[in-house]
């Protein structure tokens, strides 16, 4: 879902093992900065991960 073309808001859903979502704002015309988390649930990795989390940088070449 993009919002007034500056923010840009996902979310995911794998089958039986985790969701996520992200979030994405328009720095510039030609630069986006995002941030995503990735979560897994009801799998043996749940025990050993709280989770990922990622910043990104999108260029518009």
């Amino acid at each position: 879902m993009r919002i007034k073309d500056r923010i840009e808001l996902g979310g995911l859903y794998r089958l039986d093992e985790g969701f996520g979502g992200l979030f994405l704002f328009n720095v510039a015309e030609w630069v986006d900065l995002g941030y995503a988390y990735e979560s897994a649930y009801d799998s043996p990795v749940q025990a050993a991960s709280q989770g990922t989390h990622e910043v990104f940088i999108k260029l518009k070449l």
